[in-house]
């Protein structure tokens, strides 16, 4: 039975299990980023299997956070609210679709703003990336079917000025498959010949150092592959019974995994890509399922966790091995159990497709999972802990970031450095693209200390009242809508009183390092208020 979940601004239920709790300790930094939490938090704290988040109720000390802005580019306003990145970013270079038709895609220079355009592509470009950002191979597909990989280089032309070149790895066109919407494309996650495609119903693999032997193809002219006779270098990995939404890669030890997700309702994760998954799941009760991401400390390579959404990515699940602590183990059958649900809701919109369109960004390193909505030109920061094993991961701890316009699609750099104390996020937005950095501190949740020890000049007996208060809101956020309204009117007497007599059943129940740091801050502020009485 699942327990119940809160979403707390107040006195921190990190998981006890891990002595880091989430954060690197401040002073080091070695093969994962230096985190360093804000001393005034302005996000919330999450706890239990089932979390509930309102983005329309704000507790005491609750503040959106204004992200820092930079411009790139300003561009006619693009179609839609669709599935799939618009935007694929490199070192130093990034690429977008942009034209009437988003068939185009700009390369620019992110330093020098120097510019080069990809054409021939003729359909709407649905999806880019890049392999790393380091190597500058660039992978797009389109709504015709058409799938392109790019080699992009900078060099100097012959009047000894730099100049971006595009060249051509691969050109081909999938067809046969009938009308896909929104192709998806996945590098392969060590080796760079390798492009997972979801087209349609169909999940392939396409190896480059095989496809187009003897042939000749271009942008305009690629190789045509029927479905039902793949061309060489082009295998089906699987099919769903509804179009593809996402894919993503992982690697334990020589295994290599892939997830796919789709619109039928079914996530299906497959080994060294074989032609049967080792597991098919319905993560969100069979309705679509919109993003699917593996998510792994970069030290551990067999603490790997699962991250799906639902529709409008509105219900995000942790998911891990059902094998004992979650560690998973290569197998020919491998079943998955969700850990934990974070469901975000809309009190002040009646439909949730008047409140929701929410992307997803993962940074495994910080531990960072980013929701972009842009029903509500803001992206929402989503802390995960690791625990000591992949079962024990949770996310304990959101903050909201504004921006500027509504947030159409984003992306990141592949993952934070070492020692990097900001989160660049580039988003391609109504009516321009602009790099957000948002303040890492802000993202992280606060050290205990600083959660319960800083308090105010105020009385014990307020202090124990803010206390208390906070309990009554982490007992009452995942009950009924008419209780969730409590929180946002004053609580009745009553209630108080008997809040503060179950006090000392809160406190049996909470850890042993929350419940002796409580003690102690309610035993000083006492002395200090008898001390300032007997002054008196």
């Amino acid at each position: 039975m699942a327990s119940p979940g809160s979403a707390s601004g107040n006195p921190n239920p990190q998981n006890p299990n891990n002595p880091n709790n989430g954060t690197v300790p401040q002073g080091k930094c070695s093969g994962s980023t230096q985190l360093t939490p804000a001393t005034s938090p302005k996000g919330r704290y999450l706890s239990g299997d089932h979390i509930l988040y309102d983005i329309d109720v704000r507790l005491p000390g609750e503040v959106p956070i204004k992200a820092n802005r930079t411009g790139i580019s300003n561009h006619s306003p693009f179609p839609g609210l669709v599935l799939g990145r618009r935007l694929a970013v490199a070192q130093t270079h990034i690429c977008y679709p942009f034209g009437p038709a988003m068939s185009l895609i700009r390369v620019l220079n992110v330093k020098s703003f120097l510019t080069s355009t990809i054409q021939g592509l003729d359909e709407r470009v649905t999806d880019l990336a890049f392999f790393a950002e380091d190597v500058h191979l660039l992978a797009s597909a389109s709504v015709n079917g058409r799938v392109y990989i790019w080699k992009i280089t900078e060099d100097e032309n012959d009047k000894h000025e730099p100049e971006i070149t595009s060249q051509i790895v691969i050109a081909i066109q999938i067809v046969g498959e009938g009308e896909s919407f929104h192709p998806r494309v996945c590098w392969h996650c060590e080796k760079q010949e390798i492009l997972i495609v979801g087209i349609g119903k169909r999940v392939l693999k396409i190896d480059t150092t095989h496809i187009g032997k003897g042939e000749v193809f271009t942008a305009k002219r690629p190789l045509r592959c029927p479905v039902d006779c793949l061309v060489e270098g082009v295998q089906l990995v699987g099919t769903h019974d509804g179009e593809v939404t996402d894919l993503s890669m992982s690697q334990l030890k020589t295994t290599t995994l892939l997830v796919s997700a789709s619109v039928d309702g079914m996530i299906k994760i497959w080994e060294d890509l074989k032609s049967t998954p080792i597991a098919v799941l319905r993560p969100h009760d069979g309705q679509p399922v919109n993003s699917v991401t593996f998510f792994r400390p970069p030290d551990s390579p067999k603490h790997i966790v699962l991250i799906t959404g639902g529709p409008l990515n509105r219900e995000v699940k942790i998911w891990s091995s059902a094998s004992e602590e979650g560690w998973l183990v290569p197998s020919d059958a491998e079943p998955w159990h969700c850990t934990q649900t974070l469901e975000l809701k809309s009190s002040a919109e009646t439909q949730v497709e008047d409140a929701f369109f929410n992307q997803v960004v993962a940074f495994p390193r910080a531990g960072l999972l980013l929701l972009s909505n842009a029903k509500k030109n803001s992206i929402y920061v989503v802390h995960l802990e690791y625990g000591p094993n992949p079962a024990a991961t949770r996310m304990n701890y959101i903050a909201e970031f504004t921006v500027t316009m509504p947030i159409l699609s984003f992306t990141g750099t592949r993952d934070l450095l070492p020692c990097e104390h900001v989160v660049q996020v580039y988003c391609v937005e109504t009516q321009a693209i602009h790099k957000y950095a948002l303040d890492l501190s802000q993202c992280l949740p606060p050290p205990l200390d600083n959660v319960v020890l800083q308090r105010s000049e105020s009385s014990t007996e307020q202090e124990l009242n803010t206390y208390v208060d906070a309990l009554w809101v982490r007992a009452l956020q995942d009950e009924t809508a008419k209780q969730e309204k409590l929180l946002r009117e004053d609580l009745p007497e009553r209630v108080k009183d008997l809040v503060k007599k179950e006090l000392s059943a809160f406190v049996e129940v909470i850890t042993p390092v929350i419940e002796k740091t409580v003690s102690k801050a309610i035993s000083e502020a006492f002395q200090k208020g008898v001390g300032e009485n007997n002054q008196v």
